[in-house]
């Protein structure tokens, strides 16, 4: 026997019932794609289509796929049909819609969480590129100045976020990059330049430290 394909979910959409609308058995038939039925039993009949059981399982045809002899037994609903397809049409429209909606969201979260790492990642022109943590509770941190002009920066202006989720000040070391000097409490980091600063974060106790980013006031 042929393997055939069947669509099931069109009949659970429909919400039809695997019953047999009477005991009516219809003749073996083909299908105008070549495909052929036996002991057919109609189990719903729609505007287009009709869903029935036969000795090759479940399926969804066509009415207009029919042999002629069936076709007038189930003949097309034009009225049904316009009135299926305008409803789908709906329903594509709002599915459209919605999609484009999500898409919107989506490419608005990006942008939000893009905003928000160079938020916290650039600091009047210097970037943190990245940091390895020493010891128990500091780090060395890579910044660049990405302005052409010598950048003003606060001691206590770069943050240090724990595993615990602890947030945590940091100081920069007395022997930073020498590059780096200190003004009033600050460092002064020269235009178009990258250095390398330890930072200690904490004396107390062993940190793991996850994130480092700058503290805007």
């Amino acid at each position: 026997m042929k393997s055939l394909s069947f669509l099931l979910a069109p009949l659970l959409m429909t919400g039809v019932v695997l019953r047999a609308a009477d005991d009516v058995v219809l003749p073996a038939f083909t299908l105008k794609d070549g495909r052929v039925f036996h002991h057919v039993k109609v189990l719903n009949s729609h505007a287009l289509t009709l869903n029935i059981v036969a000795d090759e399982g479940l399926a969804q045809v066509n009415k207009s796929s029919l042999p002629p002899e069936i076709a007038k037994q189930y003949p097309i609903d034009s009225v049904a049909a316009a009135k299926e397809q305008k409803a789908e049409e709906v329903s594509a429209e709002v599915s459209r819609k919605l999609e484009e909606e999500h898409h919107k969201q989506v490419l608005a979260d990006q942008k939000k969480a893009a905003e928000e790492i160079e938020r916290r990642t650039v600091l009047n022109g210097v970037r943190i590129l990245s940091f390895v943590q020493f010891g128990n509770g500091c780090a060395l941190v890579e910044i660049r100045n990405e302005t052409d002009m010598p950048v003003t920066l606060p001691g206590r202006s770069m943050l240090a976020r724990s595993s615990a989720n602890q947030v945590l000040p940091g100081f920069w070391l007395q022997h930073a990059s020498p590059d780096a000097k200190r003004y009033q409490g600050g460092y002064v980091v020269p235009g178009n330049s990258t250095l390398r600063v330890p930072v200690l974060f904490t004396l107390k106790r062993a940190i793991s430290v996850t994130e480092v980013f700058w503290q805007h006031a």
